[in-house]
């Protein structure tokens, strides 16, 4: 048993320095893009969208975006929908009947029927870990205010942001740069799917 009990201690203690040893980068190193990034809608798993193919009533649809970011279309094999805006799915469909030679002028228009709920991920030393509500152009300090805050254990200068899809490493940023207006940690806006780790 003690054998047991010192490999589940090294495990931990090898995630914990697993953890410390990822890639980041501080928020002032963040292109402007993904620091207040465009209020455009992107497409997620959940959405439900109306498609209308114009003068094709039969393969006008509408479909939920299933866990697998795809959704089903009429005549066309499964087509992929998260991270397009609702006009880069409508050319991709159009695209998608122009090759299956299904139509020669085919018209699209892709409009959001019932959104998913915005939602971040904050977990590690704050008070209550779990997923919570974004409202719209919501920063990192009102999400650590839903979570309850930092905790006693909480280091200041160890907050980060993943953002899936963005291609970059993890975020960093200091509680305190939080507090101060007009700077690059406090202008950062969130998106929704956006994970929060305070270690």
């Amino acid at each position: 048993m003690p054998g047991a009990r010192r490999l589940v201690l090294g495990l931990a203690l090898a995630g914990v320095a697993c953890a410390h040893s990822e890639p980041f980068v501080w928020v002032d190193s963040v292109p402007d893009a993904l620091v207040n990034p465009p209020s455009v809608y992107v497409i997620g798993a959940g959405d439900v969208l109306a498609i209308r193919v114009w003068e094709q009533d039969g393969m006008s649809t509408r479909a939920r975006v299933r866990e697998d970011g795809k959704i089903s279309f009429p005549l066309v094999d499964d087509l992929q929908a998260t991270g397009n805006t609702p006009v880069q799915l409508a050319r991709g469909i159009e695209e998608t009947l122009r090759t299956k030679r299904l139509l020669n002028n085919p018209r699209v228009t892709v409009n959001i029927e019932d959104p998913r709920p915005s939602s971040v991920t904050v977990f590690g030393e704050v008070a209550h870990a779990g997923s919570f509500p974004l409202a719209s152009g919501a920063g990192l300090l009102q999400a650590l205010a839903s979570a309850g805050g930092l905790s006693e254990f909480a280091r200041d200068d160890r907050i980060f942001v993943i953002r899936p899809g963005s291609g970059l490493p993890r975020v960093r940023f200091r509680y305190d740069d939080l507090l101060r207006p007009s700077n690059r940690a406090a202008d950062f806006r969130l998106v929704s799917g956006d994970v929060i780790i305070v270690e």
